[in-house]
Parts: C-alpha cells; sequence; structure tokens
C-alpha cells in the first residue's frame, strides 16, 4: 500500500529518478529542476510512497486563482495499480 505525502526538497534526487524511469530521456527533469520547483511556495508536490522507493508524483503550479498540473508519473514497474488514480 502506498502513502501519499507532500515532498520536501531532500527528495529532489528520487523526483528526478522516477522520472526519467517513466519518460524518455529528452523528457525526463533533472534533479536540478527538481529542486528549483521544491523551492517554489507555488509548487506543490506530492508522491506515491511504498516502505522502500517513491513510485509516483505529480507536480501542481498553484496561484491564488488556478492550480496547473505539470506532470504526473508512475514507475512502469508500479503501473496500473492505481497510484496515479490516488495521486
Amino acid at each position: 500500500m502506498s502513502a501519499i505525502r507532500r515532498a520536501g526538497p531532500d527528495a529532489a534526487a528520487a523526483l528526478s529518478a522516477l522520472h526519467s524511469r517513466a519518460f524518455p530521456p529528452a523528457e525526463a527533469w533533472d534533479t536540478a529542476a527538481f529542486t528549483a520547483l521544491l523551492a517554489l511556495e507555488t509548487s506543490w508536490v506530492y508522491t506515491a510512497n511504498s516502505a522502500s522507493a517513491v513510485q509516483g508524483l505529480m507536480v501542481l503550479q498553484v496561484t491564488e486563482m488556478e492550480a496547473d498540473l505539470l506532470t504526473v508519473c508512475v514507475d512502469p514497474a508500479c503501473q496500473r495499480a492505481g497510484l496515479g488514480r490516488g495521486l
């Protein structure tokens, strides 16, 4: 069972690793991109976690009037288990 929680600044490397598994190399976000997003007050990053790994992520950019979904992904090894829906 995965727990959904908000990611902190220390999660950037794990988020980048997951994004790299879920997207082609030209589209994957690196650790620096996640570090920058996690530092912004307007970025909300949520993860689906097992006891040992980040299995999914969702990134929102939130302002007073709207929220934009920037990316969502689930580790290919964990897909089709409802993690994306949970996020």
